[in-house]
């Protein structure tokens, strides 16, 4: 019924074709999972070595039926390992390499010292359905919760591997195959089992593209979720715009199509009553200032930044724009209010520390005074009064009146 070169032949043409598709999937992918480099791997060498089986007779049986079939099992292992890296549960596989020497060794001996293709049908089969059972396992049990939706269907297919292998067994120790007899002569039970291998290739390459897929919609997802809560939880204000212009395509005004809710708590607006407004109208400014600063950013992809006094809120704004897309401007809004009225404060304090230390003078230095007079001479080179010269150096005045000691050597008389 079945031709088993023929049917041997159209799974190597199938499993270079479906290789192909997993090369431009890792092309495509390579740089943001791990792991697809890995199956990209274990394709090549399962369409290696079927193709070498299907060159029995052509080449030694240690390169059609050792080389050839050890090759598809550790593909099937780095398989394994590549699903491992690509949903972050790598474990060791020492079991799995202990379990490959055992097959080439037993592969070996039913091959040169006791031939019998049975019992290497058993062998082989059996190593794929413990290698598929485990890539079946991991991707439905071992997976975190939030990746299961994900890998469930490949999981399904290695279960589908599994299964068709553990059939496979049962009727080879039911009805072994002649000892000696010719591979491409198996019944037409064995090469059906062939055929639905090839099928589940294709199942699997198709459900592989699929995993990927999805695990781009979660990442996109995610980053959407964290980004919008990031975009709620700024303490900056955030509104998007888009620039309206006239018959001539001169920028007249802008429209808001989003908001924060720190906008909405500055601004004293609810979303709803700012989405879709014309600015001129919401802020009621009338004539737009900045308006082809705006529509310089939305024209272009360069940002800029300026500090501005806002008149309808009486507030100070430290404003940051840039375009998310052409004919758009985002503004990020901080209110610096607070800071200004500070600087504004700070400012004054040290005007009036400046025009207080302008009027203060000081005497400082050698004072040139006359031993006999007490007269000072001052920078011209006049002698002044003490009293003149300390008058027109400082800030202090005089007082006159007469010391107890003068009293007595003036006027005598009044003394007692």
């Amino acid at each position: 019924m079945f031709d088993t070169k023929t049917v041997v032949f159209s799974f190597v043409v199938t499993n270079i074709l479906i290789t192909l598709f997993i090369a431009l999937l890792w092309y495509q992918n390579r740089r943001r999972y791990a792991g697809l480099s890995l199956w990209l791997i274990d394709y090549i060498l399962q369409a290696v070595g079927l193709l070498l089986s299907l060159l029995r007779g052509v080449v030694s049986d240690i390169v059609s039926i050792i080389i050839g079939n050890t090759l598809m099992m550790i593909g099937i292992l780095i398989m394994l390992r590549g699903l491992e890296s690509f949903v972050g549960k790598p474990r060791s596989q020492t079991h799995n390499f202990l379990l490959l020497t055992g097959f080439v060794c037993f592969m070996l001996y039913f091959t040169f010292v006791q031939p019998d293709i049975s019992t290497r049908s058993v062998l082989i089969t059996i190593i794929i359905m413990l290698l598929t059972l485990q890539c079946g396992w991991l991707m439905l049990r071992r997976v975190e919760p939030t990746l299961h939706s994900i890998t469930r269907d490949v999981g399904l297919v290695f279960f589908l591997y599994a299964l068709a292998a553990f059939l496979r067994i049962i009727i080879l120790l039911r009805t072994p195959l002649p000892a000696t007899i010719n591979f491409f002569e198996s019944p037409a039970l064995q090469v059906m089992f062939l055929l639905i291998n090839q099928m589940l290739g294709i199942t699997l390459t198709f459900a592989l593209i699929l995993i990927v897929t999805r695990r781009l919609a979660l990442d996109v997802q995610t980053q959407e979720q964290k980004y919008k809560s990031l975009y709620a939880s700024m303490l900056e204000g955030v509104v998007l715009h888009e620039v309206i212009y006239d018959a001539g395509h001169h920028a007249v005004d802008y429209r808001i199509l989003d908001v924060n809710p720190t906008y909405e708590r500055m601004f004293g607006l609810t979303r709803e009553q700012a989405i879709g407004q014309k600015a001129s109208e919401l802020y009621g400014a009338g004539k737009l200032p900045y308006l082809d600063v705006y529509t310089k950013v939305a024209a272009t992809p360069q940002a800029t930044s300026f500090e501005t006094y806002f008149w309808p809120l009486d507030k100070h704004f430290s404003i940051s724009f840039f375009s998310p897309g052409r004919g758009q401007f985002a503004a990020v809004l901080a209110d610096v209010t607070e800071r200004k009225r500070v600087e504004q404060e700070r400012e004054k304090l040290i005007r009036e520390l400046q025009e207080t230390l302008a009027r203060v003078k000081t005497l400082t230095g050698l004072l040139p005074i006359c031993a006999s007079c007490k007269k000072i001479r001052d920078d011209k080179g006049y002698w002044n009064q003490i009293e003149e010269y300390i008058r027109d150096h400082s800030e202090a005045d005089f007082s006159h009146g007469i010391c107890p000691d003068c009293m007595k050597k003036l006027y005598p008389d009044l003394g007692d």
